[in-house]
């Protein structure tokens, strides 16, 4: 199980360390430089995994731990040819600032319509009275939509 946690913390720094080069690649001609990082990055995981992809394969078959190694692994697989593509597409001046601009402008998006659906939610539950539903919902939602956006800004 060991194994588990120390593999989980090696996959939470990729995946912070793909967020500090995207942010670094939104900045025109100096961002080609994240971006290499990242193709390099990209490289190196897809690499990596294929390997432990091809030892675990044998193994599926008999063992739990190998089963869930190869599932891993084949994540990381797929995580190495995004960032390769991705990593590319960030290496063209501008277009690595328009990409970080819409994945900000998405997910701060998606944080605040799934702050409104929860908090419309939590709204209609509150009430017992469905005369004032419509007030609870509408309360709910807005109240749900700030604070999923000022925690989609805060991550950012």
């Amino acid at each position: 199980m060991n194994y588990f946690v120390g593999f989980m913390s090696l996959t939470d720094a990729i995946s912070n360390t793909e967020r500090s080069l995207s942010k670094y690649a939104a900045y025109p001609f100096i961002g080609t430089i994240p971006a290499a990082l990242k193709i390099l990055m990209g490289v190196i995981e897809l690499v990596a995994a294929a390997i432990f992809v091809v030892l675990a394969t044998p193994f599926a078959c008999c063992s739990e731990l190998a089963r869930d190694s190869l599932e891993e692994n084949l994540g990381h697989v797929k995580n190495g040819f995004k960032n390769i593509i991705v990593g590319s597409l960030e290496a063209v001046p501008f277009l690595g600032t328009l990409l970080y601009v819409c994945g900000c402008f998405f997910r701060i998006t998606r944080a605040v319509a799934m702050g409104a659906i929860v908090g419309a939610s939590e709204g209609l539950k509150q009430t017992d009275n469905l005369s004032v539903a419509p007030i609870a919902v509408t309360t709910g939602a807005a109240l749900g939509a700030v604070f999923g956006g000022v925690a989609a800004l805060s991550n950012e």
